[in-house]
């Protein structure tokens, strides 16, 4: 009798069919013989075959023969496949990074690859994926194609699946700044530092938003800063600073002759740039009496010039003043000398000669020790009396 057999009439890549042999009579053996390269038996036995789809496309020819025996002639029979592509779908595959970042490399899939086929890229070639545009977070579709690819004769390339590109906020740490000031100084800008921007950002688009309590009046102590960041692209992580309020600064102007004569009366003003009290003390050859902001000095005998000392003393918002120290330098005053005129009655002893002094100051006396200490007799300024007058005697005779 003759060959039957029996099976699958197509296949695609990668698949196998199973080719079915009966019929046939006598004792003779078995055999097969494929036509063609695009398919090979896997397995043979002489009641079937398993043959297995190969790259390419065409048909498929299976021939199995039945030798003769004494009693038989040989049998012949023919099954042809015909061979059609394997779809293979490039998906692409999700992705994803925070804001600022450089993309990651798109990565794709394969999908409806033949079993021998699994975990690799058959062909040659690399297929391309891409991402719709945009750097803000959200999400952008990533499609896939064929590019250079080719998976060969057995595939057939199809579009593939897209995917989702997650752009997430990107942690940033915000700080507060923490200035430290001067009492009834202006407040500064206040200026947040960041951790983890992106590469070259020095700030966000919309930068974060300072703010503290204290003013240009407030009192020395410390006071909170907090800064907010409202920006979709970041994730932030607040971190609080302090403002601090120190004692001010104030300076002395001090205002004060640098000579005086002796005996004068001079003016010293001294006021405290933070208006506070002033005290002023003198040492040397002067007295000072206070009047408000400025003292009366008064210029006396003694050795030396004299010096005039400041000092303002501070309080809870400001530092006490550097003293501020000036010098008088204590000048000659002028003095004159004359002869008191005086007379006698003719025959009279002369009366003593005497002299006076115009221009004492500061309650000097005549004291020749007194005058000589202020002004040299060589310095004195000398004026002569008119000379004496001799009246006349009178006689009785």
């Amino acid at each position: 009798s003759s060959l039957l057999l029996t099976g699958g009439a197509s296949a695609i890549y990668g698949n196998s069919v199973i080719v079915s042999i009966a019929g046939g009579s006598g004792t003779g053996s078995v055999s097969y013989e494929v036509t063609g390269s695009t398919c090979e038996v896997t397995s043979w036995t002489t009641t079937s075959a398993t043959l297995r789809m190969l790259d390419g496309i065409g048909t498929c020819s299976l021939d199995v023969t039945k030798a003769a025996d004494s009693n038989y002639s040989a049998a012949t029979a023919s099954h042809d496949i015909t061979l059609s592509k394997r779809d293979l779908h490039i998906d692409a595959v999700a992705g994803d990074k925070n804001f600022g970042d450089t993309d990651p490399a798109l990565e794709f899939s394969l999908r409806g690859l033949a079993s021998a086929d699994t975990g690799s890229v058959p062909g040659s070639g690399t297929p391309t994926c891409q991402r719709a545009a945009g750097q803000d977070v959200g999400t952008y579709v990533i499609t896939c194609a064929a590019g250079t690819y080719d998976p060969g004769s057995g595939y057939q390339l199809l579009a593939g699946d897209t995917a989702v590109f997650t752009i997430a906020p990107r942690p940033v740490t915000v700080t507060a700044p923490s200035p430290t000031v001067r009492y009834g100084a202006g407040v500064p800008a206040l200026e947040p530092t960041y951790l983890n921007l992106p590469d070259g950002v020095t700030e966000p688009s919309e930068p974060a938003s300072c703010t503290t309590d204290a003013t240009a009046s407030s009192e020395v102590g410390t006071y909170p800063v907090s800064c907010t960041l409202d920006d979709d692209n970041y994730e932030p992580t607040h971190v609080a600073g302090t403002y601090t309020v120190i004692k001010a600064l104030h300076e002395i102007d001090l205002t004060a002759p640098a000579t005086a004569v002796y005996g004068s009366t001079v003016t010293v003003t001294a006021t405290s740039s933070a208006e506070r009290a002033v005290t002023l003390e003198v040492s040397g050859p002067c007295q000072a009496t206070p009047d408000g902001e400025t003292w009366e000095v008064t210029i006396e005998s003694g050795a030396g010039a004299c010096v005039v000392s400041t000092h303002a003393a501070g309080d809870s918002n400001h530092e006490a003043a550097p003293a501020e120290t000036a010098t008088i330098i204590k000048t000659k005053t002028g003095l004159t000398v004359h002869a008191v005129a005086t007379s006698k009655v003719y025959g009279d002893d002369d009366p003593a000669i005497t002299h006076g002094f115009e221009g004492l100051v500061n309650g000097d006396t005549t004291e020749p020790a007194a005058i000589r200490a202020q002004w040299p007799i060589s310095m004195l300024p000398r004026t002569l009396a008119p000379a004496p007058i001799i009246t006349p005697r009178r006689i009785f005779g």
